[in-house]
């Protein structure tokens, strides 16, 4: 019997100064929010959860197809939001504008994935960086926050590669730290 791997397909997401500047903000929040370590900021296309370790081969062979000629592609960044409401927030996102490119890899996986045993996701793909968590038990408003950040421009990201993670949740320093499995690049754009 395999092991299982709590597993996730993203695009990972250097800090910018942009990026880095809206989380100074939020640490002045204080305490009750725990902004994401730089080696955890990243765009989740496809959350597998727990997975026996020897269905990784078959999910690489699933990126390889579904990304075989996907072009490299750029990421605008644009808005700070949070999950489920500002008044009550769990969750600090950075949005995006609406990417047509991400839609369809993230509509290709979404199938590819379910012909080798992945439920689909019942709600509809809503890519976003989660930048802060609010501590369990603790609560916060960010009604402010929200209305000044809301349409912030935060630049432009490159979009590859793509990743297969493992993510472990037993982490004593303070959220999941994750490990790369499986690196996909991304084809450049010919000129």
């Amino acid at each position: 019997m395999s092991a299982e791997l709590r597993l996730f397909i993203a695009i990972p997401i250097p800090v910018t100064p942009a990026i880095e500047a809206v989380r100074e903000k939020l640490r002045e929040c204080g305490p009750a929010l725990r902004v994401s370590r730089d080696d955890t900021l990243h765009l989740t296309v496809k959350f597998l959860g727990a997975t026996p370790s020897d269905h990784v081969p078959e999910i690489e062979s699933v990126l390889q197809e579904t990304l075989a000629d996907q072009k490299g592609f750029s990421l605008q960044l644009q808005g700070v939001g949070v999950f489920p409401k500002p008044s009550r927030p769990s969750v600090v996102w950075i949005g995006m504008e609406d990417n047509p490119t991400l839609q369809s890899i993230a509509t290709r996986l979404e199938d590819n994935l379910a012909s080798i045993g992945f439920p689909k996701e019942d709600l509809p793909f809503r890519p976003h960086i989660t930048i802060a968590r609010v501590r369990r038990g603790l609560r916060l408003n960010l009604n402010d926050f929200c209305e000044t950040y809301q349409d912030v421009e935060l630049g432009t990201q490159p979009a590859t590669p793509i990743v297969l993670y493992e993510s472990n949740l037993n982490n004593q320093s303070g959220g999941p730290t994750y490990h790369e499995l499986i690196e996909i690049p991304l084809h450049s754009a010919k000129a």
